[in-house]
């Protein structure tokens, strides 16, 4: 038997006897009409002994619940289990009830017959009994429905960790080939920018693979590498892109490591870019949210990036915040709004 559970607690096993027995001593006073003897006998020796036996006979059922469990333990039918209790608590009970009444009545006592009190104590201790192997039915459905509970919980959440480290170490290969077709593009044009772009995307790496096992990270440190790719990006559109920070300073706004270098990346492979047909992305913190927008010059497509986006920043976010990415579309602009994670100082 669990060790949780109350019926081993050893506070449990001598408060409940004392509480129960006085109740039971009240209950037989009030069968017999001599509740007018409560204030002279309170104290006496029958208290005591109802006490007493309250005590032996919830240990009994104790010892029921022990060894039904041990004894039933691989059977899967819960009526079957149910009856075998029950059979155990009460039938036993009542001769071991029986033989201690007859044991103090007669012998200590000094009754000739008791035959109404052997009725009336069986009955009301049957009734405990039943009472007793209710709750402890009751209490075991309960803790075993937490139990689990708290499993699915703890499963839900390895699930959702499993999610965000795929998501945080998700390598794009698409960004890597228009990354290095860039490089090599301007190796022909100026050696000097292209070392810089070189080294863009190593620092680009490296805060990748630094932060594959952080949960959060500053906005700040994220958007000191949004803005390198954003160089890598220009060098190959020129004057065609644009990237614009508002109000993003040091506080203690967080985010996923990642996120808005996954959205730029993709908002930039989904868009057709041309000195016609400009790209603006912009990341400004609001009292709200971490607001992303850009302008969308969709190319086509054969898949639903944007849902697939979506599915995996909400996924990302999950285990941290109840609310949800949104994404919205107005005037050939999609907005993004980034719940705000806020980190204590300690």
């Amino acid at each position: 038997m669990n060790k949780k559970l109350i019926y081993h607690s050893l506070s449990f096993r001598l408060a409940a006897p004392v509480l129960f027995g006085v109740f039971i001593y009240l209950l037989i006073l009030m069968f017999f009409d001599s509740l007018d003897m409560l204030s002279e006998n309170f104290f006496s020796r029958e208290v005591l002994f109802v006490i007493g036996l309250t005590f032996i006979y919830f240990e009994y059922n104790r010892f029921v619940i022990i060894l039904c469990l041990k004894l039933l333990e691989k059977v899967e039918s819960f009526a079957y289990k149910l009856f075998i209790q029950f059979l155990l608590a009460i039938l036993p009970g009542i001769f071991i009830i029986s033989f201690i009444l007859y044991l103090y009545f007669i012998h200590i006592v000094g009754f000739s017959t008791i035959q109404t009190e052997l009725i009336t104590f069986n009955l009301i201790f049957g009734l405990t009994g039943i009472f007793y192997q209710l709750y402890y039915w009751g209490f075991t459905f309960l803790y075993t429905r937490n139990e689990r509970i708290i499993l699915s919980e703890g499963l839900k959440k390895q699930e959702l960790e499993m999610e965000m480290k795929k998501f945080h170490y998700q390598a794009n290969p698409e960004f890597l080939f228009h990354g290095l077709e860039i490089i090599i593009s301007e190796l022909h044009k100026d050696k000097k920018t292209a070392d810089d772009l070189i080294n863009a995307l190593s620092k680009y790496y490296r805060y990748t693979l630094d932060n594959a096992k952080n949960e959060i990270c500053p906005v700040k440190e994220e958007t000191e590498i949004l803005m390198l790719l954003f160089e890598l990006f220009k060098a190959k559109y020129q004057n065609a892109i644009h990237c614009e920070l508002r109000n993003i300073k040091k506080n203690k706004i967080h985010l996923v490591p990642g996120v808005l270098l996954r959205i730029f990346q993709q908002a930039v492979f989904d868009s057709i870019i041309s000195e016609s047909l400009p790209f603006e992305f912009k990341v400004e913190l609001t009292l709200t949210s971490l607001l992303v927008d850009h302008t969308v010059n969709e190319k086509i497509k054969i898949d639903d990036r944007e849902k697939s986006l979506e599915e995996e920043l909400n996924i990302a976010y999950r285990l941290y915040t109840d609310q949800a990415v949104r994404i919205t579309h107005q005037n050939k602009h999609r907005r993004i709004e980034l719940p705000l994670l806020f980190v204590e100082d300690e």
